[in-house]
């Protein structure tokens, strides 16, 4: 969300179908820079930042590694607590997206999105994907996953003027609304437990997430995609990426490695 994929009112005609992308605060759209920020020989990445619009697949095995406000990468991957909360709603209607309220419940999404991606810094927002469910022929269920730095920022942000407006009016249409079902769930992830791995991948889940960091040449604060090359050292494995191992346990398990070739 900047994060989001479409324009606020393409976002309201699709009623939080497709909710994210990458961010789109910077005006040079489309430009990448690469940048190394290797500080130990194990652990040599090669970072790829994106800056927005990005709808291309990444051509490579990537994951996301969190930087530090330098926006240096470190010797450790995982080094940093996450927290990953889904939020959703799903419409138990004939009508589905077109029942009663669904219009307002899907713009209530947005709006969330649109105020988070607006305060991210106060709120400790990373970034966010949408997705529909299919496991009901109606595919009348969404769902967006939203990642954030802390549970403080998270909840502030349910306490906030952005989100207790509509808290309220829910409250107050609930008994109206029987065919609505909304929830949420969150996931406080510490340090040295969450990995990512992507391949031929646009940005999505883990990989939309991004970072005001200094540009390379300038100095310049931006948001940044902290994606990097996973195709080698610690990032070459689940266990390494959680800083689990030295990311040796593929050795003579794999027939074929297409990234060393």
């Amino acid at each position: 969300m900047g994060r989001s994929q479409y324009s606020p009112g393409q976002l309201r005609t699709h009623n939080m179908a497709v909710l994210s992308r990458p961010r789109t605060r910077s005006t040079d759209a489309g430009r990448w820079s690469t940048c190394n920020h290797a500080s130990s020989s194990d652990f040599d990445l090669q970072g790829v930042r994106y800056r927005a619009p990005v709808d291309r697949n990444h051509k490579e095995q990537t994951s996301t590694v969190i930087p530090d406000s330098e926006g240096k990468y470190g010797s450790k991957p995982s080094n940093q607590d996450l927290v990953v909360f889904l939020i959703g709603a799903r419409y138990n209607h004939p009508l589905g997206l077109f029942s009663p309220h669904a219009f307002t419940v899907g713009n209530a999404f947005v709006d969330m999105v649109t105020n988070l991606d607006k305060h991210a810094e106060e709120f400790g927002y990373l970034g966010a994907t949408s997705w529909q469910s299919t496991s009901a022929a109606a595919n009348n269920e969404l769902m967006i996953v939203c990642y954030f730095k802390n549970v403080e920022g998270l909840h502030k942000f349910a306490l906030s003027d952005y989100h207790m407006p509509t808290w309220n009016w829910w409250n107050s249409k609930v008994r109206e609304m029987p065919h609505i079902s909304i929830y949420h769930e969150t996931y406080h992830v510490p340090a040295g437990n969450w990995e990512s791995i992507h391949i031929n991948s646009k940005l999505s889940g883990l990989g939309s997430v991004s970072f005001k960091m200094p540009e390379e040449g300038t100095g310049k604060e931006v948001y940044q995609h902290p994606i990097v090359d996973a195709s080698k050292g610690l990032l070459k494995t689940s266990a390494g990426r959680m800083a689990r191992s030295d990311a040796k346990e593929h050795e003579n398990k794999i027939d074929v490695d297409p990234y060393d070739m």
